[in-house]
């Protein structure tokens, strides 16, 4: 256990570094935005917009049809009143209207058309009116311009008697020093507008908009006039005149709030008629800057001011807003209880068939088109204007009515209270059937008239005048009737929301789940839909992600410092999968709860990599020691085995079947005694170099150099099953090599060549020697005594690799050339070995073959074959030795022919 205690230590202080970076914030927004992918990507219920929730947009058709904005108030009035016409329950208006808008040209009356008044006309108990709360600024700024915060309290004291005053020409007495003056120089506006809001806002305010005047400009010859500040003192009364309307429709009243000088509220007139109000700019935003959350209310002065959509959808609902019930925990509103997380709402956004962008909230099915639920809010005012055109030609055909009923009665007194009255529409019609019978509507009077008097032509004019107005009338009646029938179709008890959606206002964008620029409208449509259908969010109070990090970075760095690196690393993986299935995936499908994700996945990742990598450091330390301890006596392979895995290396001993491989270099001796010292151990060192990296790259255990010679094995440290053929290929290759450094070395001293001998069979390999100090790990057994003995029979034979029987049987399909030597007896063995040589690529066939032949003669006991083989074999140059060591049995006499050739030389 000590011996695992640096890796816990390393991963628990991970954990801690993961814990503090949490609770200094540092998660937040990773977590966020977490949350959004959540919504986005994870399998949630689909839950589209409810039909009763209804976007007009101000879009960019809008403003192609309608023209720049800001319209005409006149044009919202159309609207508005069209929406009340076809039965919308709620009209939520998404659109500030804090300052009075200039006069338009009316050029029907030829004069001025006031907008406010005709907004104001067309709002009623069914709008909700939008205010826009922004924080105050000016302490702030005047702390960053390095001005005194005393001395801006007495500038504001000092403009409420002037406040004309300037910073080159301060109010009164007051002397500013130079950083001072640049502040007031580069926040004047916000200076002077809470000088003017703290005189609005005291105990005993200006009672109108000229009182106020005269308390902030004392010369009289000013007054009413141009001067700079006057936009700012009656822009500061409507708002006074607004925060005062506004009070009826506060969820709380509560004198102390004084809310910001920088609020916008709706003009009185407005107010006074309105329905409700909201808040409509997001004030709280996430470390991205996207919109998450909102606070249910805010305060303004004289109470708490409800959001936009929770106004609506109180008002749609019948809910009184002052009956709003906010604890520490929630808001409830009616039976529906909101959870509030640090006081705000989180937004549960909408789940259509087709995914979660804003265009698509509303779509049921993958059938329904884009914008479903939206109408362009240039429809519904075009509905207006054609009703608009309708009643102007009602109006004309009562004119034209009118002067028919006079003609055709012949009395210009006579008057109705209504033009168009049913009875009088027909006698009119009756004398228009009697006069124009057989007369095209579209005749021209001038054609079919022209042999009759003025007076008739006139009254048969006014008859087409009325002929054509009654079709055209019938027509828009027709296409007006539909065009509402599809408005009402629409809009119909709904709770409807006009807000912009074009994209050239960029300031009614933001960031939400719903995407990357979301028409700010809604947000407030989405905080209704979450009550009309009670669809929330559930987030884990702030000691949760703590709680998180430090257990599940607990239980990661137990199972790093207690399993092995494999194991750790598949459990961790394994661990935070799981995490993230049950708090990211299953909680928010199960019950809308959302977990945090970032801390505790990151302090168990951090955990483990702490963990292992000190795990790591630790198994570089071991393998320093061991290299230290091992790198001088035994082979660089087994030093890493041990390294790799200390298990692979058996200290008793192991049993299993190994190939064993012995080279010698042939004439090496001879070489040797013609050559300096200092030059056969370079010679040598050149040779057993190369055959050693020859070995090594065929995966072969090196195992010890025996003068000239060298051992090696295969299956060392476990089993090889393809270690036949790697011995065969490597046999292979050192005779190659051999040969390529013959040539490099050939005018230095004569070539040398290479036996090699090798046997696969059962062997016990282990630490043998004098334990424990003086241990080779080595191979013993009559395996490798038989492989030192195949090296040998090279020289009887003139071969140059030998294998036994056991070793060419596992090679299988290998592609390895053999040639079959036959039955043999090596020196110092009882039993036979049936011996094969490996032989080259350009080994002659024709030997092979009659080798073969010759070895299944003598098993067969055929001496006449036998003798046919050797004679032929005899033929093919470079086999002398072979048929010559073979000869003593072929060519003998027959009672010693047959059985194996026994060898009597080592």
């Amino acid at each position: 256990m000590l011996k695992q205690f640096p890796i816990l230590a390393a991963s628990l202080l991970a954990v801690a570094i993961i814990l503090l970076i949490d609770l200094a914030g540092g998660f937040a927004r990773i977590n966020e935005q977490v949350m959004d992918r959540q919504q986005q990507l994870l399998p949630r219920e689909v839950t589209p917009y409810r039909d009763e929730i209804v976007l007009v947009d101000v879009d960019d058709g809008s403003i192609d049809r309608l023209g720049r904005w800001p319209w005409p108030r006149s044009v919202i009035g159309d609207a508005v009143k069209e929406l009340e016409l076809a039965g919308a329950r709620t009209i939520a208006l998404d659109i500030e209207f804090s300052n009075p808008q200039d006069p338009t040209w009316n050029p029907e009356t030829q004069g001025p058309q006031d907008e406010d008044s005709l907004l104001s006309q067309a709002i009623g108990p069914s709008s909700i009116m939008a205010a826009v709360l922004a924080p105050e600024e000016l302490d702030d700024r005047w702390r960053d311009a390095d001005g005194d915060p005393e001395v801006l309290e007495q500038l504001i004291i000092a403009l409420e008697d002037d406040i004309r005053a300037t910073p080159d020409d301060p109010p009164g007495d007051l002397q500013l020093n130079d950083p001072d003056q640049a502040a007031f120089a580069a926040n004047q506006l916000l200076v002077k507008r809470r000088a003017v809001m703290r005189i609005l806002t005291s105990d005993t305010p200006p009672e109108s908009l000229e009182a106020l005047e005269q308390r902030l400009v004392p010369a009289a010859y000013a007054r009413g006039g141009n001067y700079a500040e006057r936009p700012l003192i009656e822009a500061a009364w409507y708002q006074h005149e607004g925060s005062q309307a506004s009070h009826e429709h506060l969820a709380e009243l509560d004198a102390t709030y004084q809310g910001s000088t920088a609020d916008r509220m709706p003009l009185r007139a407005f107010l006074e008629r309105t329905g409700g109000l909201g808040y409509v700019n997001i004030t709280h935003r996430g470390p991205d800057g996207a919109v998450r959350s909102i606070y249910p209310m805010q305060p303004v002065r004289g109470g708490q001011m409800l959001t936009l959509g929770l106004a609506a959808v109180m008002h749609y609902l019948k809910i009184d807003p002052k009956t709003i019930n906010q604890t520490e925990g929630a808001v409830g509103i009616g039976s529906i209880q909101l959870p509030l997380h640090d006081g705000l709402i989180w937004l549960n956004w909408p789940r259509s068939e087709t995914g979660s962008r804003w265009r698509d909230l509303h779509r049921r099915t993958e059938d329904d088109p884009e914008y479903r639920g939206h109408l362009s809010i240039s429809e519904v005012v075009e509905l207006a204007r054609a009703r608009r055109l309708l009643e102007e030609e009602q109006a004309d055909l009562a004119q034209v009515s009118r002067e028919i009923l006079r003609e055709t009665r012949q009395d210009d007194t006579f008057e109705s209270d209504d033009w168009l009255a049913i009875e009088l529409q027909q006698e009119i019609a009756d004398e228009v059937s009697f006069d124009l019978d057989g007369i095209a509507i579209d005749a021209d009077v001038a054609e079919f008239g022209a042999d009759v008097d003025q007076k008739t032509r006139n009254r048969f004019f006014a008859m087409q005048q009325w002929r054509r107005a009654n079709r055209s009338i019938e027509e828009g009646k027709e296409l007006l009737e539909l065009a509402s029938e599809t408005l009402r179709n629409q809009v119909e008890d709904a709770l409807v929301f006009i807000g912009w959606t074009s994209t050239g206002a960029a300031a009614d964008f933001v960031q939400t789940v719903a995407g990357p620029r979301t028409p700010g409208v809604l947000v407030h449509a989405t905080l209704a839909d979450m009550v009309l259908q009670n669809r929330v969010f559930h987030v884990a109070p702030r000691w949760a992600e703590p709680l998180a990090i430090v257990l599940f970075g607990l239980f990661i760095s137990i199972l790093v410092s207690s399993m092995g690196p494999w194991i750790a690393t598949i459990g961790t993986l394994l661990s935070i999968a799981l995490y993230i299935a049950g708090a990211g995936i299953a909680a928010l499908a199960m019950g809308n709860l959302l977990l945090p994700l970032a801390g505790p996945v990151l302090a168990g990742l951090a955990a483990w990599i702490c963990g292992t990598s000190v795990q790591a450091a630790m198994s570089q330390r071991d393998k320093r020691r061991i290299t230290r301890q091992f790198r001088a006596r035994v082979s660089e392979q087994l030093v890493d085995a041990l390294i790799a895995d200390p298990n692979a290396v058996s200290m008793n001993g192991v049993s299993r079947e190994m190939t064993i491989f012995f080279a010698d270099l042939a004439g090496f001796t001879t070489l040797s005694e013609s050559l300096g010292s200092e030059q056969v151990v370079r010679i040598l060192n050149t040779y057993l170099s190369a055959l050693t990296n020859q070995l090594v790259e065929h995966g072969a255990y090196v195992n010890k150099f025996l003068g000239d010679g060298v051992m090696a094995f295969w299956s060392a440290f476990r089993e090889e099953p393809a270690q036949a053929h790697l011995a065969c290929a490597a046999a292979l290759a050192c005779q190659q090599t051999l040969r390529e450094l013959n040539e490099m070395t050939g005018e230095e001293h004569p070539p040398v060549s290479l036996r090699v001998g090798m046997a696969t069979g059962m062997a016990v390999v282990g630490d043998c020697g004098a334990p424990p100090d003086l241990n080779d790990y080595t191979v013993i057994g009559d395996t490798a005594n038989l492989a030192s003995r195949m090296e040998s029979a090279n020289k009887q034979f003139g071969t140059g690799i030998l294998i036994n029987g056991r070793t060419h049987e596992c090679l299988e399909e290998a592609p390895v050339r053999c040639r079959k030597v036959g039955l043999i007896q090596v020196v110092g063995r009882q039993g036979a070995v049936e011996a094969w040589e490996v032989v080259s690529s350009t080994f002659p066939q024709e030997a092979i073959d009659l080798s073969a032949a010759l070895a299944d003669a003598i098993a067969d006991g055929d001496q006449p074959a036998a003798r046919a083989a050797l004679d032929s074999l005899r033929r093919i140059s470079g086999q002398e030795k072979f048929t010559e060591r073979w000869a003593e049995m072929v060519e003998g006499p027959s009672d010693a022919f047959g059985g194996p050739l026994r060898l009597i030389e080592k």
